[in-house]
Parts: structure tokens; C-alpha cells; sequence
């Protein structure tokens, strides 16, 4: 949704287009946006956002999910996943609703 910013958007809209061609190699997503012509990479920790996503989530839920596999405290968390969607929406690659 283009012209809306990350830090206007209520929890609970988050999402992954899905029609974006990507691949798992290793412990990354390799994704591509052909309306753009470019590619996209997460590290492993991004690979876990981006298949969460899969679904429409909240900062809360997806922080709770990597909680749950690293070790990170929330605050740092939220830090860290806050500023990947704001990339990621900026990139167009995660729309919010």
C-alpha cells in the first residue's frame, strides 16, 4: 500500500505478497519482485519473519514467534523487527492493511 507509513499502521496488518517468486537457500529467502526487476535477501532470522508472514501478523505476534527461537529480550526485538518491516515495506515487498 503505497503512501502508508510503518509507524502509522496499527497492529495486526503485516503481511507477505505472496505472489513474489522466492526460495529458500540454506537458512535465507531469496525473493524477487518483478514489478521492480529487483532481488531480495533476508538473513536467517528475516527467512523466519518472511515465512511468518505468510499469514497477516502483529509486531507482537512475530516477536513472540522469534522469542520463542532466540534469545532476545522484547524491547530488542521489537527494535530489530520494527525496522525489517519498515524495509521491507518501503521495498513494497510486505504490505500493511
Amino acid at each position: 500500500m503505497m503512501g502508508v507509513k510503518l509507524d502509522e499502521v496499527k497492529p495486526g496488518t503485516f503481511f507477505q505478497r505472496v505472489e513474489l517468486p522466492c526460495s529458500r537457500i540454506d537458512d535465507e529467502i531469496v525473493f524477487f519482485d518483478h514489478n521492480t526487476g529487483k532481488y531480495y535477501a533476508t538473513g536467517p532470522v528475516g527467512a523466519d519473519i518472511w515465512e511468518f508472514l505468510a499469514d497477516r501478523q502483529t509486531l507482537s505476534a512475530i516477536c513472540d514467534h522469534l522469542m520463542m527461537n532466540y534469545d532476545i529480550n522484547r524491547s530488542t526485538c521489537e527494535a530489530e523487527v520494527y525496522e525489517f518491516l519498515r524495509e521491507m515495506v518501503d521495498a513494497g515487498v510486505v504490505r500493511i492493511i
